[in-house]
């Protein structure tokens, strides 16, 4: 339907900019005389003005209805094309497994993939308006050769010099503005993030006004690239009026010449051929601005048409169990196990156990593989090699949907969803018993921020959680990961920003709420470890100590020395 549309859009168009020479030819001449000699043009010459007026006006309103027709359907088809990648890509970046997908680094998402799905969409409508550009042209090419193929060879030499000295002199020139000003406008972006960010740092370090005048500075190198960039986007435009001034200056020089009567009948031939020059020239211009804006997006394109390719989603799916999650508690058991990412090897043949019904504290300094031991339980990725096991039985033959309901998660940043406090508790339970939500406030602490709320749970949090501390936002979490009373309950760095006797505090509510609840605290401070029943500790993906806090605690605290100061 779309190609259909486009193709009658352009019929259309070049119909009722053809249909001026007839119509001038009425008006300037008391005949027809003038008209080209063709059989697409003997049929106006004996039609009423009357019907020719009402042709014409029937032809450029249905050019125009079509136009219009051809502009929605454009746009719901990208729009939809748009709403389909991005339910598949984020279905993918959901289900999948994580190794698999180029656009993780460590499982976090590049926060540019939003963006490169509306890059793609655009790139749909960028080669949508190059085929209607190309489709106007040649229709207009047709009539004009129909018209007077003499002088459309002379115009064709004139447009193509304007389009090979747009092709050598500006385009080279226009592209390299267009990278000059997005690589700008990143830099300011960023530079005014950080201004935004970062304030309570600039002033106590004493250099915003410094800060703010550099970002000045972008934004006006920015802004003066993007006035250069416009102003040479504007000479194609000055150069297509010069040529048709310059064609209309010939023309009067050549009635002085011959005299007003014998050029007369040239004149509807004439403003036909300069309105469809400029027509083409535009179209010309068009396709080329796309073509830029198309060879700009290939990285993007590439990596949105990697994320969609189906068969590499099934043959990389990953491995699904079917067996049920044992009911209550069990020990975890990481046998031999070794993981990386790419060829860099993460994790390497670690083993270890994580009781049932204790705190396990894993304890190490940045980059020894706290958090990936943890993605692998909660079974984000897979073993290279080894085996995690649950009361006897390995994890990857369990439902994965069952086995991740079976762990509650605190991440070190905890999301914040839009909605009141009882809707980020819940988040995907429909109700929940009162006096089970008070519990958990009394577990997490946060009995006085729902008692200060002005709707207690159902104070609304602000988008992103932005009437919360951060410290509030956390116990929320923490909240979210028990409402489906796990057996497993990991906190990745989760209490490191608490004070040591809030963490405790938390630690002795969820012993006497949850006995059987195993625990598995995430953490680089030595002294959330004190209050722990077993403590490992990890180094460069290996367990090199474990035991009791009083046994860790030497070769952890020399260990964390080590890793502030190497020397």
């Amino acid at each position: 339907m779309l190609g259909a549309l486009m193709l009658v859009n352009s019929l259309l168009g070049g119909l009722s900019l053809a249909a001026l020479i007839p119509l001038l030819s009425s008006i300037l001449t008391d005949s027809n005389e003038g008209l080209p000699a063709n059989s697409f043009f003997a049929f106006f010459s004996g039609l009423d003005p009357r019907y020719f007026i009402t042709f014409f006006v029937v032809v450029f309103l249905g050019g125009t209805a079509s136009t219009v027709g051809l502009v929605a359907i454009e746009t719901v088809f990208v729009g939809r094309l748009r709403a389909e990648w991005t339910e598949r890509i984020y279905k993918r970046l959901l289900e999948d497994d994580m190794t698999s997908i180029g656009s993780y680094t460590r499982g976090a998402v590049q926060n540019t993939l939003g963006a490169e799905i509306v890059a793609c969409a655009r790139l749909i409508s960028y080669a949508i308006e190059i085929l209607i550009s190309i489709l106007n042209a040649a229709v207009i090419l047709v009539f004009m050769m129909l018209a007077d193929w003499k002088l459309l060879f002379l115009f064709v030499i004139g447009g193509g010099f304007f389009m090979l000295t747009n092709r050598m002199f500006l385009d080279p020139r226009a592209r390299r503005l267009g990278k000059e000003r997005r690589k700008l406008q990143e830099e300011m972006t960023g530079r005014f993030s950080e201004l935004s960010h970062s304030i309570k740092e600039y002033r106590i370090l004493g250099i915003g006004l410094s800060r703010l005048r550099q970002a000045k500075k972008l934004l006006q190198q920015f802004y003066d690239a993007h006035l250069r960039l416009q102003l040479l986007r504007t000479v194609p435009s000055v150069m297509t009026q010069l040529l048709i001034l310059m064609a209309v200056s010939g023309l009067f020089v050549y009635s002085l010449i011959v005299g007003p009567d014998e050029v007369r009948p040239l004149v509807p031939v004439f403003i036909f051929f300069a309105l469809a020059l400029s027509r083409c020239l535009a179209a010309a211009q068009q396709i080329s601005t796309k073509l830029v804006e198309i060879a700009d997006k290939a990285a993007a394109m590439a990596r949105v048409t990697a994320l969609l390719g189906e068969a590499e989603l099934a043959a990389r799916a990953q491995p699904a169990g079917d067996k049920p999650v044992p009911a209550g508690a069990g020990d975890i058991t990481f046998e031999g196990v070794s993981f990386g990412f790419a060829s860099r090897p993460v994790i390497r043949d670690l083993s270890l156990r994580i009781p049932k019904g204790k705190i396990t504290c894993i304890i190490g300094g940045s980059g020894a593989g706290k958090s990936t031991l943890i993605d692998l339980l909660v079974r984000l990725y897979e073993p290279w090699e080894g085996r995690i096991t649950f009361d006897g039985m390995p994890i990857n033959q369990f439902d994965l949907a069952q086995w991740r309901r079976k762990i509650g998660y605190v991440a070190q940043h905890s999301s914040v969803f839009e909605g009141t406090l009882r809707s980020n508790v819940l988040v995907n339970r429909a109700s929940f018993d009162e006096a089970k939500m008070n519990e958990l406030a009394a577990i997490t602490g946060m009995s006085d921020i729902v008692a200060q709320a002005s709707e207690g749970w159902d104070t609304p949090v602000g988008r992103l959680g932005s009437v919360l501390s951060g410290g509030q936002a956390k116990r929320i979490a923490i909240a979210r990961a028990l409402v489906n009373e796990p057996g497993i309950l990991v906190l990745d760095e989760a209490t490191t920003t608490f004070e040591e006797s809030l963490e405790k505090s938390i630690f002795v509510a969820l012993r006497k709420a949850r006995p059987d609840i195993s625990i598995v605290l995430i953490t680089h401070r030595l002294s959330s470890a004190r209050d722990t029943d077993l403590v490992h500790l990890l180094q460069d993906g290996v367990v090199t100590a474990t035991g009791g806090y009083d046994d860790v605690a030497p070769a952890a605290e020399q260990l964390l020395i080590n890793l502030a100061d190497p020397a």
